[in-house]
């Protein structure tokens, strides 16, 4: 409140303070004659996407926040009251997928936008300017913080930033992997498909947690805080052959929406993995928010 964010690169700046690189968070910053005096931050709380609105984009929602913004206006009277948007990419990457575009362009015919900024973990970030007509630019800070201890592995590993493209490249990642009998590899990947971590997970662990409706969640409370740790939005499982694990066990899991995909060496149990690399589920009541391949002007 009350700091003066007159460039995007002022708005970064001031993104990179208040930012958990574990988790996506997507900010309304509120300002009267580019001055800060009113913010409201969302989040779903996973890496991956986050709430635009308190609660899901309807109707009622931008309707609440245009009588906010009325009411700033009526508070504020001779101010020029604008809004600027700023969300966090936990992969590193700051450019804007098309779903963050389509976004800007739509909140736009609402609510007086200057402009829609994403950062990374570091120094880079991406502007969608009103002058511009929100088309996507990436730079530079121009004294960026220090490295996001997230991305720096805590116990370096071969694997780390190996691409999944595909149940073969899940087969083979795995094949390399010494993995003690009765377990299995977990692979978190990262919004581009890159390894961000890799956790062996024992058989008998999960067939206990597996079987009742109370131990699915603690299963899935525990894969959410592992992908916030990881800066992931996936994890997949690799069962080795010989490996005793039942398909009526694993696929809950996957319907539950706790794994992207469940492989075994001769290929995908549950059919979903990527063969077109990049077609992902829409996550309720959040939003996907970075596109694989995608590169900003």
């Amino acid at each position: 409140m009350g700091h003066t964010i007159d460039t995007p690169e002022a708005v970064a700046t001031l993104g990179q303070l208040v930012r958990d690189s574990r988790m996506e968070r997507f900010f309304w910053v509120f300002t009267a004659d580019e001055i800060v005096f009113d913010t409201l931050v969302l989040s779903s709380r996973m890496p991956s996407s986050s709430h635009v609105f308190p609660g899901t984009e309807t109707p009622e929602t931008v309707a609440q926040m245009k009588r906010h913004v009325r009411m700033l206006q009526q508070a504020y009277p001779g101010k020029d009251i604008g809004v600027t948007f700023l969300h966090n990419h936990p992969s590193g990457d700051p450019t804007p997928s098309k779903a963050d575009e389509n976004l800007t362009r739509r909140l736009a015919q609402h609510f007086p936008v200057r402009q829609h900024v994403v950062i990374d973990s570091g120094g880079k970030f991406a502007v969608l300017e009103a002058t511009t007509d929100f088309e996507p630019r990436l730079h530079h800070i121009t004294d960026p913080p220090e490295t996001d201890p997230l991305h720096e592995p805590s116990m370096p590993h071969a694997l780390l930033g190996a691409k999944l493209r595909g149940t073969y490249d899940v087969v083979l990642l795995g094949k390399t992997l010494a993995v003690p009998g009765g377990a299995f590899p977990l692979f978190y990947r990262g919004s581009k498909g890159e390894v961000r971590g890799i956790e062996i997970v024992s058989v008998t662990d999960m067939s206990l947690l597996g079987t009742s409706p109370k131990g699915l969640d603690v299963l899935r409370k525990l894969l959410q805080a592992r992908l916030r740790s990881f800066g992931a939005r996936g994890a997949v499982a690799y069962i080795p052959g010989g490996v005793p694990i039942e398909n009526a066990l694993v696929d809950p899991l996957f319907r539950a929406g706790l794994l992207e995909d469940v492989v075994r060496e001769e290929g995908s149990v549950t059919g979903h993995l990527w063969d077109v690399f990049g077609a992902e589920r829409t996550p309720t009541r959040g939003r996907i928010v970075e596109e694989p391949g995608r590169k900003a002007s």
